[in-house]
């Protein structure tokens, strides 16, 4: 009977660390950080010098209250109150981009289908351009994040890429390494 008893205990106990897991919530924090690519999946090629990848602006741009100050340690807040995002500190990222993007005052309830175009150039190589033409959507979270826009689009080729992305009348530009 316990040896009945303990093989149950045994089967049972990862099923709910699995169903546990799955049922978490994920902020978008949690999110922005699975979407950045981890220095692990990383390929070790470094970013030329020839790239001018952005770095985090001194001072550092901080959102306006509720959001917080700072970001992680891997990835910084980047833009303006009209239109800010979050960008890899190392200055790389994937061929499929999905980003967070926040604005002062936005609200999902009023625009729940936000008009953000977003568009890539190339800079290290001629290759056509990058304009999105996914659907953004709109979420809200009850933590510091509040309303957000979200997009995803995918980077026809590795390379040294400024993307530009702009909603209502806040325009921001940046420039990644982009690895495959």
């Amino acid at each position: 009977m316990r040896s009945r008893i303990l093989a149950l205990a045994l089967v049972s106990l990862p099923t709910s660390i699995c169903f546990a897991t799955l049922n978490r919530s994920h902020s978008p924090q949690t999110a922005l950080v699975s979407g950045l690519r981890q220095p692990q999946d990383r390929v070790d090629t470094g970013v030329p010098d020839s790239c001018p990848v952005t770095k985090p602006p001194a001072p550092p741009f901080a959102p306006p209250s509720p959001y917080p100050a700072e970001f992680m340690s891997n990835a910084f807040w980047f833009g303006t109150t009209k239109l800010w995002t979050v960008l890899p500190a190392d200055g790389r990222d994937g061929l499929r981009q999905k980003r967070f993007w926040w604005r002062q005052g936005y609200d999902w309830r009023k625009d729940h289908r936000p008009k953000l175009e977003i568009t890539g150039k190339r800079l290290d190589s001629p290759v056509s351009p990058i304009v999105s033409d996914r659907e953004t959507t709109a979420g809200w979270t009850n933590d510091k994040f509040h309303s957000f826009i979200v997009n995803a689009f995918d980077v026809p080729a590795p390379g040294c890429w400024k993307m530009t992305a702009h909603y209502k009348d806040g325009v921001l530009s940046f420039v990644v390494w982009v690895t495959p």
